[in-house]
């Protein structure tokens, strides 16, 4: 379906395998403008800096909110970082929630 625009993928329980072949279904819809994956549990950003940096990706909205459990090891943010800097088409991004630290917030 081409015409998918937006994809709430919240509270499923998702792991990083699952959200990766998820994206990797959705990586060539370019009318997807919203991405949803919060309160989840994915570490490994890899997928979704691979999407947000496809030249025929369009989202402009990515929630990746609560996706650590307290206990849970820290999430990989650098290479998503400077996937952020080549995109053109994300105005929202949400981490809230996460475990990132001083330097993550600074990279951002």
């Amino acid at each position: 379906n081409t015409a998918l625009k937006v994809l709430k993928l919240r509270s499923l329980g998702l792991n990083d395998e699952n959200v990766n072949i998820l994206l990797d279904s959705v990586k060539n819809h370019p009318s997807l403008e919203s991405l949803d994956v919060s309160f989840n549990h994915c570490r490994r950003l890899d997928n979704l800096a691979a999407l947000i940096n496809n030249p025929s990706s369009h989202v402009k909205e990515l929630s990746l909110g609560y996706q650590n459990l307290w206990q849970s090891p820290k999430i990989e943010i650098e290479g998503f970082v400077r996937s952020l800097r080549s995109n053109k088409s994300l105005k929202s991004l949400s981490l809230a929630r996460n475990k990132l630290t001083d330097s993550d917030m600074l990279l951002l």
